[in-house]
């Protein structure tokens, strides 16, 4: 996709600008940067966040707004597909369809096994237990099948992300270089399978992002982004969407920014320049804090300690298991190549100390409140 077309596909998604130039894929944006020596700047919907009153504490109640955004997604597309993890965005998302009384179409449980070469009917211990699939097997799929006398037209599809949707050269290779390269495979197979699933036309890919990030800088509050937040969401070329950030209804990332300050006023009145949402120690203050702004999470026996480092001997396991197999490690050789041929291209733009290719680029910030 050329750096400026603008097409339908980046109308509900993020881009990056230099000096006046939209571009859909970072590492244009990057070269431009360099070339031009001017500023990358991650444009997170400015034409309508820089006008928008991120101070107001709207009095309409969360789950007013969540319905209203189920029913203007319904309005505006002939199908939604919800990716669904069972975690606390996802599931807060799915919640908000299902208590609003709103038609999905279809929801996708996305199970990783980049391990495996072809697609297989068994899923073994290993996958099951693996970090990636926890959620799912414990929480995402014993809840769908709870509820899935309930919502008979809806399809539900448990997808099996195996190595073979790596194994394509169509568009891989910018899909990689589309946004911040990063390293993890999950997001790239997560990705991939995007790319591909646009099939039904008038379709949304619906994903359950963002979370608030927000910081306090001489006694004040603000909201911002940084776009390696969103490296497997900022998917152009595909018709996906993400379900709180939107141009489309800015007043629910409001309400729960606003939200979420509240439990930061309460917890930590006095602490300045740090990331709420990322540096908080304790697991228990994490949760609570997820929990501010995200609806509770469904719980059955077997997915009580998920989201805190207490984990079974099986998830031990599979956390410290043999590297070629362990997610932060393991570097499927097509991933490598590519990755490498990129720094070794761009080496006067690219990052090494950096878990991403580039330096991560932020949004604007958002004045919230004192």
């Amino acid at each position: 996709m050329g750096h400026t077309a603008i097409s339908i596909f980046m109308l509900n998604l993020p881009v990056w600008k230099v000096n006046g130039e939209t571009f859909t894929n970072k590492l244009r944006a990057k070269l431009a940067s360099k070339r031009l020596n001017k500023d990358i700047h991650f444009d997170l919907y400015d034409s309508k966040f820089l006008d928008f009153d991120w101070a107001y504490d709207d009095p309409e109640s969360f789950e007013s707004i969540l319905a209203r955004r189920c029913k203007q997604l319904r309005d505006t597309h002939k199908y939604i597909r919800l990716f669904y993890s069972g975690g606390h965005d996802s599931h807060t998302m799915l919640l908000s369809f299902l208590q609003s009384n709103t038609h999905v179409d279809e929801i996708v449980i996305n199970i990783y096994s980049y391990w495996q070469t072809s697609k297989t009917e068994h899923v073994d211990d290993y996958t099951r237990n693996h970090p990636l699939n926890r959620e799912q097997f414990r929480a995402a799929i014993p809840f769908i099948k709870k509820i899935s006398s309930t919502i008979p037209k809806t399809k539900i599809t448990i997808e099996t992300l195996t190595g073979d949707y790596l194994n394509s050269n169509e568009g891989f290779g910018d899909t990689l270089q589309q946004n911040t390269m990063d390293i993890t495979v999950d997001k790239m197979l997560h990705r991939k399978m995007l790319f591909g699933e646009d099939k039904i036309q008038g379709a949304i890919n619906l994903l359950g992002a963002e979370k608030p990030r927000l910081k306090r800088v001489d006694g004040r509050y603000y909201w911002f982004c940084v776009d390696s937040n969103l490296v497997s969401i900022n998917s152009h070329g595909t018709e996906s969407e993400m379900f709180y950030i939107t141009p489309d209804m800015p007043e629910l990332h409001r309400k729960q920014c606003h939200m979420m300050l509240r439990w930061i006023k309460k917890h930590y009145p006095h602490e300045q320049d740090i990331d709420f949402l990322n540096q908080l120690n304790s697991d228990a203050e994490r949760q609570s804090l997820n929990e501010s702004f995200r609806w509770p999470l469904w719980h059955n026996e077997s997915n009580l300690g998920l989201g805190k480092k207490v984990i079974s001997r099986d998830d031990q396991y599979a956390s410290f298991a043999d590297s070629e197999k362990t997610l932060q490690l393991l570097k499927i050789d097509k991933i490598r190549t590519i990755m490498e041929s990129a720094r070794e291209q761009h080496t006067d733009i690219a990052d090494s100390n950096s878990a991403y290719y580039y330096a991560p680029s932020f949004s604007y910030q958002y004045y919230i409140g004192r």
